[in-house]
């Protein structure tokens, strides 16, 4: 009879690493909720203060309104995922990555591009044309001049990345990577995302948006990656716009 040789059991590999987070899903829930009912109730408390608030130009206005929902948005997150739950802010991924990490996303959002453009092509064969940049900001009516365009850039280049980053990757994917593997977490965080910004025929695009935000933000842990990446994608999309004026 021939000795066999003795191996080794082998190792069962390792479970996926699922970082843990102090805040829950109602918590996002509760504060994405009071964000917007706080803002719409501050926006009609300027309105009522002071009536000329009507006679600002379309983004000027959306800039008020946009801003102030923001503002709100972002202090009810902290408050309820962070202040109430004793969380740090970096347990939410606020703090500064490598250079070389930021300066990798020039390529990146050339990849998420191709892939938006691809999904929205499809959408367009499909359904007809989806809401343009200018559609979004102005609700169809009027034309965008030149001299709207740093309103424009400030809201949808600066205040909107930094705050649906904050949400969206630091808190929202952060409790669900907690919970669940890398790609269901980034799929259905880029799912809320999308449905969040209330365009169903730009779903489709913002979920690949979103998914990919979302990658980024699991390779660095740091939502200023995805925070550059987010404003890179505006941006382009605001500059688009801009040479058409």
């Amino acid at each position: 009879m021939d000795d066999q040789p003795i191996t080794a059991p082998e190792t069962p590999p390792a479970p996926e690493e699922r970082p843990s987070v102090p805040w829950r899903w109602g918590d996002l829930l509760i504060a994405f909720i009071l964000g917007f009912v706080a803002g719409a109730v501050a926006i009609g408390i300027l309105l009522a203060i002071f009536p000329g608030i009507d006679d600002l130009e379309t983004t000027q206005w959306l800039f008020l309104a946009g801003g102030t929902i923001y503002a709100f948005e972002l202090f009810f997150a902290w408050y309820f995922a962070i202040k109430r739950r004793g969380a740090k802010l970096r347990d939410a991924g606020v703090f500064m990555p490598t250079l070389g990490a930021v300066l990798l996303m020039a390529p990146a959002i050339i990849g998420v591009f191709i892939v938006e453009g691809i999904v929205a092509q499809v959408m367009v064969n499909l359904f007809g044309p989806t809401p343009t940049a200018e559609d979004q900001l102005l609700g169809g009516e009027g034309v965008l001049d030149r001299s709207q365009i740093p309103w424009v850039v400030i809201l949808t280049v600066v205040i909107a990345p930094v705050v649906e980053e904050f949400f969206f990757r630091g808190l929202l994917y952060g409790y669900l990577r907690s919970k669940m593997p890398v790609i269901a977490a980034a799929s259905l965080s880029g799912v809320v995302f999308a449905c969040a910004h209330f365009t169903p025929l730009l779903i489709p695009s913002l979920v690949v948006l979103g998914i990919a935000l979302a990658l980024v933000y699991e390779r660095y842990r740091s939502i200023a990656v995805p925070i550059v990446l987010h404003a890179l994608n505006n941006g382009i999309v605001i500059w688009a716009l801009y040479a058409t004026v």
